[in-house]
C-alpha cells in the first residue's frame, strides 16, 4: 500500500506543486499581514492566523480551486480507458487516489500554516484581544483547519462524482468550483439563513463580521456530507470503463 501511495503521489508531481503552493502562501501571508495590522495593530500571532483562515476569498474560493487543479490532469486521467496494472478493482484505484489527494491537502495546509508562522514571527505571542475575544487561540485554529480539511475533501468527492458523469477534467473542475462561488455569493450577500447550511457557514470563525459563539469542529455536518458523497463516488466509479491487466504465468 505504501509503495502504491508513493507512486500515486509521484504521478501527481506533488513536490513541485507544493513548492508553488508555498510561494503563493507566502504572498497571501504578507498581503494579509499588512491588512490586519492596519485594522488591528495590537494583534498577536494567533489572531493573525485566525484572521487569515477566515478569509473567504482565499479559503472558500481560491484554495479549493488550486487543490483541484494540483490533484487533477495526470496523463492516465485524460483518457477514457486507462490501463490499471497496480490495482485489483476500480474502487481500489479510487480509494488510493483519494488518499493521495488527502495527503496532499494535509501537506498544503501545513505549508500554509508554516508560511503564516514565518511571515508573522515578528508579531507578539500574547493576545491583545482585538480580533479574537478568547484565549484558546490554538484550539480555534485547530478547529478551523479540521473544518477546512473536511471542506476540501467534500470538493474532492464532488469532483470524482462529476468525473464519472461528465468525463471532462476541466469541465468537472469548473462545475465543482461553481459550488464554492455560489457559497461565496451567499456570504457576500449576508444571507444568514442560507449560510447556516453552507460549507462556509461551518468553517468561518467570524461570519458576517461577528465571532461565532461556541465555534467547534462540525463533525456531524461533515460526516453526513462525506459519507453521502463517498457512497455516490464509489458507486459511480464502479461503473466506469477501465481496462485491468493481469500478469499470468505461462506454462
Amino acid at each position: 500500500m505504501r509503495a502504491r501511495l508513493r507512486i500515486e503521489c509521484g504521478e501527481f508531481h506533488f513536490v513541485w506543486k507544493l513548492t508553488v503552493q508555498a510561494v503563493l502562501s507566502v504572498m497571501v501571508a504578507y498581503t494579509h499581514l499588512g491588512s490586519m495590522l492596519r485594522s488591528y495593530p495590537a494583534a498577536c500571532l494567533g489572531e493573525y492566523i485566525v484572521y487569515l483562515l477566515t478569509d473567504y476569498y482565499y479559503f472558500l474560493a481560491l484554495f479549493p480551486f488550486l487543490c483541484l487543479i494540483w490533484t487533477s490532469g495526470r496523463n492516465n486521467e485524460t483518457h477514457r480507458y486507462p490501463v490499471l496494472i497496480r490495482y485489483r478493482t476500480r474502487n481500489e484505484f479510487l480509494y488510493m487516489r483519494l488518499l493521495a489527494k488527502a495527503l496532499f491537502l494535509l501537506a498544503a495546509l501545513a505549508v500554509h500554516v508554516g508560511a503564516l508562522l514565518a511571515v508573522g514571527r515578528s508579531l507578539p505571542r500574547v493576545s491583545g484581544f482585538v480580533y479574537v475575544a478568547s484565549e484558546n487561540l490554538t484550539g480555534i485554529i485547530a478547529r478551523q483547519l479540521l473544518n477546512l480539511f473536511c471542506y476540501i475533501c467534500v470538493m474532492y468527492l464532488l469532483h470524482e462524482i462529476l468525473r464519472s458523469i461528465v468525463g471532462n477534467v476541466m469541465l468537472d473542475t469548473l462545475v465543482t468550483t461553481l459550488v464554492s462561488l455560489l457559497d461565496l455569493v451567499v456570504t457576500k450577500l449576508m444571507l444568514s439563513f442560507v449560510a447556516a447550511w453552507t460549507p462556509w457557514g461551518h468553517i468561518a470563525y467570524r461570519l458576517f463580521g461577528s465571532e461565532r459563539q461556541n465555534y467547534r469542529f462540525y463533525w456531524l455536518y461533515w460526516l453526513f456530507l462525506l459519507l453521502l458523497l463517498f457512497y455516490a463516488a464509489d458507486l459511480l466509479n464502479g461503473r466506469r470503463d477501465y481496462v485491468f491487466e493481469e500478469t499470468r504465468k505461462s506454462n
